[in-house]
C-alpha cells in the first residue's frame, strides 16, 4: 500500500459522494491509513445507508474504518467552513450541497481526473448512469467538484377532482398556467390552493428560492402580491 495517502485510498474503492469531495492535500508517500474522516449532514434515512452498510463495508474491503461525524444543517456548515477555511487536513470526505459549492470549491479537488480511476476500479460504475442535472449541480467554474449521491427535486401533488371542477384539463407545465390554475381553486379561508415545504432556516431558502426566480423575475423586481392568492396567511 505504500505510497497512497488518505484521501487517494477511499477515491478507488467507493463511488460515493449531496455531493461528496475531498481537499486538494496530496500528502507524500505514506503508510495505508487506519481511519478517515466524514464529516456530513445528519439528515433524511440515506445516512443509515451510509452508516450501516457503505462504511463496514468499506472498512472489511480495505480494512481503512470511515468515522462518521453527522451534523445538523448549521452546525456542518460551520464546521466545514471553520476547518477548510483554517487550511486544517483533518477533514477526508466532505458531504455538500450546491448552496455551499462557491465557498466550499476552493477546497476540493477537480473529481474529473478521478473517474477513469473509479470506473477502473469498479465495473459497475457508469458516469452516464447519472443524470444530467445531478452532473451539472456538481460543477462549479467548470470543474466536477464532487461525486453526487443524492439530488432532492420537487414534485407536483394536486388533486385531479378540483381541476376537473374547475375545467383545467391537465397539471400546468409553465409558471403562467400554474398560476391561473392555483387562482381558479383557490377559495381562502376553506381552501387555499398553494402549499409549499418550508421551515425555520436553510430548508426556507431552498424551498422557495425557485418562486422568487420564476421566469421573467428578480429578487428586485418580484411582486409578492402575485402570489399572495396562492400562500396561506398566518
Amino acid at each position: 500500500m505504500a505510497g497512497i495517502n488518505r484521501r487517494n485510498m477511499l477515491f478507488g474503492c467507493a463511488a460515493a459522494g449531496g455531493m461528496i469531495a475531498a481537499a486538494p492535500r496530496w500528502a507524500r508517500a505514506q503508510n495505508k491509513p487506519e481511519k478517515l474522516v466524514y464529516i456530513g449532514e445528519n439528515q433524511g434515512g440515506w445516512k443509515r445507508t451510509l452508516v450501516e452498510e457503505v462504511g463496514p463495508a468499506f472498512e472489511k474491503a480495505t480494512g481503512i474504518k470511515v468515522e462518521f461525524t453527522l451534523l445538523a444543517v448549521d452546525a456542518w456548515r460551520a464546521r466545514l467552513k471553520a476547518e477548510l477555511g483554517a487550511g486544517s487536513s483533518g477533514i477526508d470526505i466532505a458531504q455538500w450541497s450546491v448552496q455551499m459549492a462557491g465557498w466550499m470549491s476552493p477546497h476540493l479537488l477537480d473529481h474529473e481526473p478521478l473517474l477513469a480511476t473509479i470506473a477502473k476500479r469498479d465495473p459497475d460504475f457508469d458516469w452516464s448512469d447519472f443524470l444530467s442535472g445531478s452532473k451539472q449541480a456538481a460543477r462549479y467554474d467548470e470543474r466536477l467538484i464532487g461525486i453526487p449521491y443524492r439530488i432532492t427535486t420537487g414534485i407536483l401533488h394536486y388533486q385531479k377532482p378540483l381541476f376537473d371542477q374547475a375545467g383545467i384539463i391537465q397539471p400546468p407545465t409553465t409558471f403562467a398556467e400554474f398560476e391561473k390554475a392555483a387562482l381558479a381553486v383557490n377559495t381562502p379561508p376553506d381552501r387555499f390552493a398553494f402549499g409549499l415545504m418550508g421551515r425555520q432556516g436553510p430548508g426556507s431558502y431552498s424551498s422557495f428560492a425557485s418562486w422568487l426566480f420564476r421566469p421573467a423575475a428578480s429578487w428586485s423586481t418580484s411582486k409578492p402580491e402575485r402570489c399572495s392568492s396562492m400562500t396561506p396567511r398566518r
